[in-house]
């Protein structure tokens, strides 16, 4: 029965509110950067979120506690759409590395990642999961495009080549 949503720029933070808007609650106040998108496993627990700068996914506790760092990159690394498979124990997210973007999962405890695309990609960002069809669905900045594959990066294609300029956010609304 919360909103949840990360705050951008230095100093970031994570904040939590009633769905009608009130007790506005700061959960992670310190040590964020850039963080970008949020993720969360309420039936565990969790809230996950990737920080674009300094390349970067985390997850606490709903409360704020007991922060974690699953994922630190190197490089010129920028992980910013996340989404989870809980029932698979995954997370999705994609990165908009500074050469060439790609889409990685890992294990909900950030081991075992994987690249699932890494061609054919300049600025991914948002990024959502249907996964009764076993498809994930992304925004590419660089191109201008909404693109889909499997959740094992398989059978890439366009969906939306034309119209949307510059696109961000992404949510299903599946059946």
């Amino acid at each position: 029965g919360r909103i949840y949503w990360t705050l951008f720029g230095f100093p970031g933070r994570i904040q939590r509110a009633n769905l009608d808007g009130s007790n506005i609650q700061d959960l992670i106040t310190m040590g964020l950067t850039n963080p970008t998108d949020i993720a969360l496993d309420v039936a565990g627990g969790k809230m996950y979120w990737t920080e674009w700068h300094p390349g970067r996914i985390q997850r606490a506790n709903l409360d704020g506690s007991n922060v974690e760092n699953l994922i630190s990159t190197t490089g010129w690394t920028w992980p910013t759409g996340l989404a989870l498979d809980v029932a698979h124990g995954k997370m999705y997210w994609t990165d908009r590395d500074a050469s060439t973007g790609r889409i990685q999962r890992a294990n909900l405890d950030g081991s075992n990642i994987q690249d699932l695309i890494t061609m054919g990609l300049t600025i991914p960002y948002g990024l959502a999961l249907d996964l009764v069809r076993g498809k994930m669905y992304w925004t590419e900045q660089g191109t201008d495009k909404i693109q889909r594959a499997d959740l094992d990066g398989d059978n890439q294609e366009d969906l939306i080549t034309t119209g949307p300029y510059d696109p961000y956010g992404l949510a299903l609304g599946t059946r």
